[in-house]
């Protein structure tokens, strides 16, 4: 993506829900095609445990970045005004760990119902989030910081 698209937002949805409300969302449905298209798949000795670790992660990284945030005096709110550009810890490795945190807990739940129709909301769930929180996000981080941001932004991939 290039610098001229995210300043005119051309790719972003207008569509911007708060990020746990996403998560809920897709978290519900994965219920719901796990129930209504169950669609199995043969790791069953190894789903629950592959869920946990899933899970574990995917919330560990979370917090650690929310930490991050709260030790830099900075905020964690997709739609607040940053104060500090975090790029170390688990920053240093992707842009977007509460992001990601979220989508490993998402792929937990599909493991753990051993869905593959769950498990198919995890690059829905990406693209979602890319277009509709994203997007906007770097737009502002671009706005707020410049030059530290395009550095940052060319060093670190998005997701991992």
């Amino acid at each position: 993506m290039t610098w001229n698209r995210l300043k005119g937002n051309k790719a972003a949805f207008s569509l911007r829900l708060y990020p746990p409300l996403w998560f809920l969302i897709f978290t519900v449905s994965a219920f719901t095609l796990a129930l209504l298209l169950p669609i199995s798949f043969g790791l069953s000795l190894l789903a629950k445990p592959l869920a946990v670790v899933s899970a574990s992660s995917g919330g560990l990284l979370a917090l650690w970045a929310v930490i991050l945030f709260k030790q830099h005096q900075t905020t964690a709110h997709p739609y607040s005004d940053a104060s500090r550009l975090v790029t170390h810890g688990p920053f240093n490795h992707t842009r977007n760990p509460m992001y990601l945190g979220l989508l490993l807990v998402l792929i937990a739940i599909g493991l753990w119902l051993q869905s593959f129709s769950a498990l198919l909301l995890a690059p829905l769930f990406v693209f979602v989030i890319n277009r509709c929180n994203i997007l906007p996000e770097e737009q502002k981080l671009l706005q707020t910081f410049g030059d530290e941001y395009r550095e940052y932004h060319a060093r670190t991939r998005r997701w991992f």
